[in-house]
């Protein structure tokens, strides 16, 4: 009886362990950036100094148990890169401001985002990787005069929007 109690109590506690460690991780870092999503307000904040990893699938990320609630993202100024497949599929993000710090986004970074209708985007981008913005609602969008490169399929199945105006220094 003895037996049956503790083989009992240890497989009770071992499920209430495993339920806990379980539950999503709401804060962490991913390569030198810190991240934290709040899910009272619904947003997702990286901050620290460097470059935001890349993903190898969205799956990969951190913060992707919360990638069908996030409703903002907020960049810090020290970010220098948003890595591939960053924020792909959070379908109900609406808007994004991209700080002046960063200089590329990386392949599919905001992909089948589709109630995004609005981006800022820095003075100092350079390089917008392929399909980053693929399959997103926005109307319109003002590239740099920095950026040097946008990458193929960036704007792909963005059906809404009507124009865009390509900067001069953009060789590829």
């Amino acid at each position: 009886m003895k037996k049956k109690m503790f083989t009992l109590w240890m497989t009770g506690l071992f499920l209430l362990l495993t339920t806990l460690g379980a539950a999503a991780q709401n804060s962490g870092t991913t390569g030198p950036l810190n991240w934290n999503y709040d899910a009272g307000t619904k947003t997702l904040t990286i901050t620290g100094t460097g470059a935001m990893p890349d993903f190898n699938a969205p799956a990969d990320r951190p913060w992707e148990s919360f990638r069908s609630d996030i409703q903002t993202v907020t960049i810090g100024a020290g970010v220098t890169t948003i890595g591939e497949y960053a924020f792909h599929g959070c379908t109900k993000l609406p808007s994004i401001t991209i700080p002046n710090s960063v200089t590329a986004i990386g392949e599919h970074a905001f992909g089948n985002c589709w109630t995004l209708t609005s981006i800022t985007l820095p003075d100092g981008l350079q390089t917008i990787g392929k399909s980053a913005f693929s399959a997103c609602a926005m109307t319109s969008i003002t590239l740099p005069e920095s950026l040097t490169t946008i990458e193929k399929k960036v704007f792909w199945g963005c059906d809404k929007l009507t124009s865009i105006t390509i900067p001069n220094r953009v060789t590829t």
